[in-house]
């Protein structure tokens, strides 16, 4: 398999076309709403902490709830694709623990926590930053899942539905795990147990890859039984 790049999904939607103004406006934001919720940050202190007047902040966005739609549209874009791997896997084998290490590579980043809190505090209570998640990791991140799995989908090695539940699979089981040592615990080093449970998500995930379907979870536990 060649050398592949970013996804075009990615760069389509890595943000609009925002000045770097309008960007530090977005990330002080970002900062303020994770620390203080949505009710909790008020323009006032948003102005105050980006040096303009609270006037001046119209020139980005109309309303807090469009001030958090473009976070979410153009910084967790530039989060989740604005840094892709230089290759990628060149066999289906490798997918598991290429999956595991952009996961864990996402969560060493402070400002995804950071994301995260903001999420967490605007997207229950707010349905535009509900749409704009879910396009997010929807969307996107779907179509991100098959451009790279796209080559072994059309080989045959594996099916469309398997290929994108394989990778979510693996995302989401490592992901949970880290919002809970990043989010609730402000683990800043990954425990051992945690690399552990990492480690059997991508055997899990490689036992599938070898003989998809009953037959890798046959393989997995045959494989751990002679240890």
């Amino acid at each position: 398999m060649s050398r592949l790049r970013a996804p075009a999904v990615a760069r389509r939607t890595e943000s609009k076309d925002v000045s770097p103004r309008h960007r530090e406006v977005l990330i002080v934001a970002l900062d303020l709403i994770a620390e203080k919720g949505f009710a909790g940050a008020s323009l006032r202190e948003l102005a105050r902490r980006v040096g303009v007047s609270q006037p001046s902040l119209y020139t980005y966005f109309n309303t807090k709830e469009e001030l958090i739609e473009q976070i979410i549209s153009v910084i967790g874009t530039e989060l989740l694709f604005g840094h892709p791997p230089e290759t990628f896997p060149q066999t289906l084998q490798e997918i598991p623990k290429f999956a595991a290490d952009l996961v864990q590579r996402l969560y060493r980043e402070p400002t995804y926590v950071k994301f995260l809190q903001f999420l967490f505090n605007t997207a229950p209570e707010h349905p535009r930053a509900r749409d704009a998640a879910r396009k997010l990791y929807g969307e996107s991140a779907r179509a991100a899942t098959a451009f790279v799995m796209s080559p072994y989908v059309h080989s045959g090695a594996i099916s469309a539905d398997d290929a994108e539940d394989l990778v979510g699979m693996i995302t989401n089981a490592i992901a949970l795990m880290l919002i809970e040592h990043r989010l609730l615990y402000r683990a800043t080093e990954v425990p051992k147990n945690v690399q552990r449970y990492i480690r059997f998500v991508v055997r899990v995930a490689e036992g599938f890859v070898r003989s998809p379907g009953k037959a890798g979870s046959a393989t997995l536990l045959q494989n751990r039984s002679k240890r």
